[in-house]
């Protein structure tokens, strides 16, 4: 789904990227399923896979949470990576599911707080349905 659409609208990026969980969560679960999609998605098109940033606080899972709840719950959570050299790149960062949109805020608050980037965000599936507003 991912690979069409960016083919579909002729996208470009430099790098690629995905939504890290806390270090203990990925090991206990086994993987990270953000970051194989965006692993994935890097073999399929040869653009680049980054970490950009890492998750320093395990949080509660955002789709048990209320929409309040949800944007408060991530709070200080992602930390970025210093030292990369993105400025003024086209960023991808990929996840698997959006609700209310709470961890790509915070990610994409992380992020401009340190680099000049330009950043999209794919996800897979969205739970939101045609009623709720966002």
């Amino acid at each position: 789904i991912l690979i069409n659409f960016y083919k579909e609208n002729r996208l470009e990026f430099d790098y690629v990227s995905y939504i890290p969980m806390y270090k203990k969560d990925e090991f206990d679960r086994g993987y990270n399923q953000s970051k194989l999609l965006a692993q994935e998605f890097s073999k399929q098109t040869g653009i680049k896979l980054i970490d950009i940033l890492k998750k320093v606080n395990s949080t509660k899972h955002q789709n048990k949470l209320s929409r309040k709840d949800r944007f408060t719950n991530l709070s200080n959570s992602f930390k970025i990576i210093d030292g990369l050299e993105i400025n003024n790149r086209k960023i991808l960062i990929i996840d698997d599911v959006v609700t209310t949109g709470s961890t790509f805020k915070a990610v994409s608050s992380e992020i401009l707080n340190e680099y000049d980037v330009d950043i999209t965000f794919f996800a897979v599936a969205s739970s939101k349905t045609e009623n709720e507003d966002n």
